[in-house]
């Protein structure tokens, strides 16, 4: 379901305090990969099918394609944030098999180049760039964007990072920014969410809606499908496919 930007509104909009943010998340990840050895990057990573290694060159080649689309929106251009859907695929698998220095350089400065990119943002703020097809978001938002697909799969590389390394405020944002894009989505079952920060929201669909109260983190980790609900004492909740 697209939404409208007007809708996004409601989301977190201090670009300055996400980008700290991000700057932040983006120092721990590296932190935590930069001890990982050559056996270490090949072994699996929490997402089926996928070694940590494979993880990194997916967040090495979303940190450009971002770079990409936001120079784009500078010239006037609207493209999809990834071309051939195939060939972004073989990039990945090509990009998994490369030494660990490779992979951590790769992590490291392409994380460098979207940080720098987003330091010119501001001139841009609401500007519509489409990051899923038929889908504009403000760019003030992708930021956000980023610090989710980094949280998120900071987590997938099982390397020391858990739920409870995540910012309260950090937490508040994404879990906004998760349940804003899982509004509407009918693949979910209907439940009412009540967070510690005092962030509520709806998703799902369905006539029996169970409520689900937890911190910030729990609730964003169970929703994007990096935690059992039974983690944070919910029996009563589904268990939900990863997310990201």
């Amino acid at each position: 379901m697209a939404k409208s930007l007007a809708s996004q509104a409601s989301l977190p909009h201090d670009l300055d305090a996400v980008r700290d943010g991000l700057l932040n998340a983006t120092q721990s990840l590296l932190g935590s990969t930069i001890a990982l050895d050559e056996d270490d990057w090949h072994r699996p990573s929490r997402l089926p099918g996928w070694t940590r290694a494979h993880v990194a060159t997916h967040l090495a080649r979303g940190a450009d394609a971002l770079v990409d689309l936001i120079e784009g929106v500078r010239r006037g251009q609207s493209a999809p944030l990834y071309g051939d859907g195939l060939s972004r695929w073989e990039d990945i698998e090509r990009g998994a098999q490369r030494s660990a220095l490779d992979i951590q350089t790769d992590l490291d400065a392409s994380a460098g180049r979207l940080l720098d990119e987003f330091s010119r943002l501001a001139d841009l703020a609401g500007t519509p760039v489409i990051l899923w097809p038929g889908q504009p978001v403000r760019a003030d938002l992708v930021p956000l964007a980023r610090l989710a697909e980094l949280i998120l799969h900071h987590l997938d590389l099982d390397c020391g990072f858990d739920s409870n390394q995540i910012g309260g405020a950090c937490a508040t944002w994404l879990l906004k920014w998760t349940t804003f894009w899982l509004a509407g989505d009918t693949r979910y079952p209907a439940v009412e969410l009540v967070a510690a920060s005092g962030t509520r929201a709806r998703i799902g669909s369905g006539h029996h809606r169970v409520k689900a109260v937890a911190a910030d983190a729990d609730l964003l980790c169970w929703l994007t499908g990096r935690a059992h609900p039974t983690s944070f004492g919910a029996q009563h909740l589904p268990v939900l496919p990863v997310y990201s």
